[in-house]
């Protein structure tokens, strides 16, 4: 049996990304939601999926 792996397929995405700092997750899903919850077509809010991943964390090593 084959199956999707963890991430959204390609077909699944429409298009753009952000990318925000944020102190913690918790605040990373309020911004998230608060995106999402932007008005679309017609006014009404779009609740659109959004995936929400951890790029880095902690301080950058000196280089």
């Amino acid at each position: 049996m084959t199956t999707d792996g963890p991430l959204p397929e390609t077909s699944d995405l429409v298009a753009g990304w952000y990318m925000i700092d944020v102190e913690s997750h918790e605040r990373a899903v309020e911004v998230a939601a608060y995106i999402s919850s932007e008005p679309g077509p017609g006014g009404g809010p779009l609740y659109e999926w959004i995936d929400v991943r951890e790029i880095m964390s902690g301080e950058p090593a000196d280089g």
